[in-house]
């Protein structure tokens, strides 16, 4: 998947590269490399929040085993227990503010910003060429997956 995203990155460079100027180039790399940034702190704190499920929850998992002889847990042996729901309480709050706001995130989210400012203050700030390099990596994805589906097809 990476390298059909540098792919289109590539290509987008090459196209920019013989119709514009070298503002346009360095306006969609910096949106580029920041949605990376951004793509890539979202899902480090995705899976750490997952790790940090796993870890809390691991006597809870079923077998992999029992998964299989009993997919709809029909068989199993636990009475039925009425949960109650959840308080809202400062560990809930503590654990939801965490994962949305890692430090990972924030960094990025910075980043992001501070790229947009550096070409707004000294004037070479292109907003179309910078939405091109936004959308360089949903482009990218939507690719990968169009040939994923066309090779499941097959």
């Amino acid at each position: 998947m990476i390298r059909i995203i540098l792919f289109v990155d590539f290509v987008a460079i090459l196209i920019l590269f013989l119709y514009f100027d070298k503002i346009y180039i360095l306006n969609t790399q910096v949106a580029f490399g920041s949605l990376c940034l951004v793509v890539f702190a979202s899902y480090k704190s995705y899976k750490n929040n997952i790790n940090n499920q796993i870890k809390t929850n691991n006597t809870n998992m079923p077998d992999k085993i029992d998964k299989i002889d009993d997919p709809y847990d029909l068989y199993s042996n636990t009475n039925i227990e009425i949960k109650k729901p959840k308080q809202n309480n400062i560990k809930n709050l503590s654990n939801s503010i965490t994962a949305f706001a890692s430090i990972y995130r924030i960094l990025s989210y910075m980043v992001l910003i501070f790229g947009f400012y550096l070409l707004n203050t000294n004037h070479i700030l292109n907003p179309i060429a910078y939405l091109i390099g936004l959308s360089i990596l949903p482009f990218g994805i939507l690719t990968y997956m169009a040939t994923n589906i066309t090779k499941r097809k097959k």
